[in-house]
């Protein structure tokens, strides 16, 4: 009963406006309920213009002595997931990437890309590498109107990072 009641407490509240939440104190309960649960409430489904129009991700490294290249944003390894694959990649990014509330998840996603790339044995520890993401915002109708410009481009790096740093484990003891 209890349980049930704090869920129905955190489901209204959750659909107020963040900002509104924060101010009348309620915000604080939802965001560690989400913490507690993993259990993030998300309305982007009512938006009337979609906020992403495109993503473009790209793991980068680059081997000392060498000319830095992509290797894809799977992690080495990994098995594809069936069809249709693109949109698997398009929501964690948007999810985990572009939100500062899921970004518990990228500190586990780079090291386990670095440790990847060392088992792969083309990178030595010194290699770095990051994560590029291009996301192409939609404005705003006012926006449009008023910039003459339906998308913006912006591009979030997440590091670079040394391999070795990241994977100390998995790198060999000189």
């Amino acid at each position: 009963m209890l349980f049930g009641t704090l869920y129905l407490i955190f489901l209204v509240a959750s659909i107020l406006p963040r900002k509104l939440a924060l101010n009348i104190g309620i915000g604080s309960f939802t965001q560690a309920y989400e913490s507690v649960t993993t259990c993030l409430q998300d309305w982007s489904m009512f938006y009337t213009i979609p906020t992403i129009h495109y993503l473009d991700v790209r793991l980068m490294v680059v081997a000392p002595g060498s000319p830095a290249r992509p290797v894809g944003m799977r992690i080495p390894g990994l098995r594809p997931f069936p069809l249709p694959e693109q949109a698997r990649y398009s929501n964690w990014v948007s999810l985990v990437l572009l939100r500062n509330t899921r970004s518990d998840q990228r500190e586990p996603y780079m090291k386990r890309v670095a440790a990847e790339l060392l088992k792969t044995g083309i990178y030595p520890p010194e290699s770095k590498v990051w994560l590029d993401c291009d996301v192409w915002n939609t404005r705003s109708l006012l926006g449009v109107l008023k910039l003459r410009e339906i998308i913006v481009k912006k591009t979030i790096t997440m590091g670079p990072f040394t391999i070795r740093d990241l994977a100390p484990a998995a790198a060999p003891r000189a």
